[in-house]
């Protein structure tokens, strides 16, 4: 972050989220529930094998990043259907969620 600041800023903020919403929510949910849209328990499974594949990615060998980003990744999912599958809103949420890091989070 230090070297390139701006650069890491648009990455963490911008390109990361929308290249992540397209994979995890856009084409992993597209793919797995494509006939099973309506069944709830089909639904709700998706969600934490999504949000556990998202924790596992983002978190390495620790377990409280673990933790966080499996919660995240399993809300993003939960937004992804609420919001009829329309991955801006998705996108947009996690940006703010990643510039809020940037925030909080001492350079």
């Amino acid at each position: 972050m230090r070297k390139n600041p701006v650069a890491m800023t648009l990455d963490a903020v911008i390109f990361g989220p929308i290249a992540e919403e397209l994979s995890f929510r856009g084409f992993f949910f597209s793919y797995v529930l494509s006939d099973q849209y309506l069944d709830r328990e089909y639904q709700a499974a998706t969600i934490v094998i999504n949000g556990l594949l998202f924790g596992y990615l983002h978190s390495g060998n620790s377990l409280v990043p673990l933790a966080y980003y499996t919660l995240f990744g399993m809300v993003l999912g939960t937004i992804y259907l609420l919001s009829k599958h329309d991955i801006r809103v998705n996108s947009v949420t996690h940006m703010l969620a990643n510039l809020g890091i940037l925030w909080l989070v001492p350079s």
